[in-house]
C-alpha cells in the first residue's frame, strides 16, 4: 500500500488511539488500552508505540516495550478492512527497523494458537516458537493456548 505513514504514539494521540480501539473493541477483547493506560505506557522510559496512518486515519498500531536486549510486542492490530494487504507486515517491519537502529537483539511476543493469520505472518517473518502457555486466553466460552514467539535479530 502506498501513502502509509508511521508516527510515534505521543500524548496528543492517546485519545485518537483510544477511540480507534473502541471502534474495534470486540476484536481487541482483553487487549484494549484505555486512554489513561496509554498515557501511563508512554511515560515508561523504554516504551515504543507507533500508529499506521492512511488518508489521515489510523488503520493499525503496535505497542511494545524494550527490555534490556529485546523488544516485547504487547499488541499489533490492523483494521479488518486493511488486513491481508501487508499492513501487519509493515508494522512488524517497523518494529524490526526500530530494533536494528537501537541495537536490540530480538523481538518477543505472544499470540493465540487460534490466531492463524497472525501466526502465518509471524512465521513468514522468521519468528520461532519458544514457549507455550496452556489455556492462557479466555474467550467467550472457551480458553485458548498462547504461543510465545521470538525473532532473533543477531546476524
Amino acid at each position: 500500500m502506498n501513502n502509509l505513514n508511521f508516527i510515534s504514539l505521543d500524548y496528543k494521540l492517546c485519545k485518537d488511539l483510544y477511540l480507534y480501539q473502541k471502534r474495534f473493541s470486540p476484536l481487541l477483547e482483553n487487549n484494549f488500552w484505555k486512554k489513561d493506560e496509554l498515557q501511563e505506557f508512554i511515560k515508561k522510559e523504554k516504551s515504543h508505540g507507533r500508529l499506521c496512518i492512511f488518508s489521515k486515519s489510523i488503520i493499525g498500531f503496535y505497542l511494545a516495550l524494550c527490555n534490556s536486549d529485546y523488544l516485547e510486542i504487547y499488541t499489533i492490530f490492523v483494521d479488518p478492512s486493511y488486513r491481508k494487504k501487508g499492513v501487519g507486515s509493515l508494522l512488524l517491519k517497523d518494529c524490526i527497523d526500530f530494533c536494528k537502529v537501537n541495537l536490540i537483539n530480538k523481538i518477543i511476543l505472544e499470540v493465540s494458537d487460534e490466531n492463524y493469520d497472525a501466526k502465518k505472518m509471524y512465521f513468514s517473518n522468521n519468528f520461532e516458537i519458544i514457549g507455550e502457555r496452556k489455556n492462557y486466553y479466555e474467550k467467550k466460552d472457551k480458553r485458548e493456548d498462547a504461543l510465545v514467539l521470538e525473532l532473533d535479530l543477531i546476524i
